[in-house]
């Protein structure tokens, strides 16, 4: 009896052309597919991603599902098991999931970040792990964040958006406690001012003008837009928000051009760092 040996990958072009295709679905099927980060992993990635970008608006909380939609409806079916899961409905081709889902939450504790009130009102939105269908009184750890300038005032478009949900039981809230240094540590950053950042300044990309309504008798805009920046280790444009600026549009538009500016990496004996800094744009 004779073992064949494997057959190295040069020599798949000799194979017959169905072992061909055989092979290459299977080669693609185990390396050319990522499956979604979901549960705490996910959790995990949006709050460490929110500390290398947030500036403020954001929370990492403990709560509890005050109140739900009139229309909710639940879910008919679900795939999640095991401590992290709540009523998550897998995402499916045979099922159409809610697009969104607004809630209130009422806050028992705040793990990371900072909350003005204890009621907050929530919108989850989709994700490739599925939709989020709560129960009244779920007890729940999530992070959530005010879209970027927004307060929470009211309105729609302070909603606050909420990612990745998962059971607050004490195995997860231990694992939750242990992301906080690491964010902490992410969130530290060296504040200069504007001039020394503008000694490091290798790419500038000048804002471009806004069109301006003919009816309304101005032919030019003027003033000048004060933004806040945060500067990556790698000297790109990490973070923006404008801070002062006569007008929305002219805000804006120093926003479009400022993100696209890149820096050389600052350095503090040695290592590079994060930078706070500000920017002022002249129109």
């Amino acid at each position: 009896m004779y073992l064949r040996e494997s057959l190295p990958v040069s020599n798949l072009s000799m194979l017959p052309f169905t072992r061909r295709i055989f092979f290459a679905v299977l080669f693609f099927s185990c390396y050319g597919y990522t499956a979604p980060r979901c549960g705490s992993a996910a959790l995990h990635d949006a709050i460490l991603t929110a500390a290398d970008a947030k500036m403020d608006g954001y929370v990492l909380f403990r709560g509890e599902v005050a109140s739900l939609p009139r229309d909710a409806n639940p879910p008919p079916g679900g795939c999640c098991s095991g401590p992290e899961c709540i009523s998550v409905q897998c995402a499916s081709p045979t099922i159409e999931l809610t697009p969104f889902l607004v809630l209130d939450y009422t806050v028992r504790e705040a793990l990371w970040g900072t909350i003005p009130k204890p009621l907050i009102k929530a919108h989850h939105g989709d994700s490739p792990c599925g939709a989020f269908h709560p129960a009244l009184h779920q007890k729940v750890i999530t992070y959530c964040s005010l879209p970027e300038g927004a307060t929470d005032g009211g309105g729609w478009w302070n909603v606050w958006w909420c990612e990745r949900p998962i059971a607050d039981t004490p195995g997860n809230l231990r694992v939750v406690r242990s992301w906080v240094p690491e964010a902490l540590r992410r969130q530290q950053r060296v504040k200069i001012s504007e001039q020394e950042a503008s000694s490091h300044l290798i790419h500038k990309v000048r804002p471009v003008l806004p069109k301006l309504d003919p009816r309304s008798g101005v032919d030019t805009v003027h003033g000048d837009v004060v933004v806040r920046i945060f500067i990556a280790t790698s000297g790109t444009v990490r973070s923006i928000r404008a801070l002062s600026g006569p007008n929305f549009t002219l805000r804006q538009a120093a926003i479009n051009s400022v993100s696209l500016w890149r820096y050389k990496p600052f350095r503090v004996g040695g290592h590079p760092v994060r930078v706070d800094t500000t920017v002022t744009v002249h129109f």
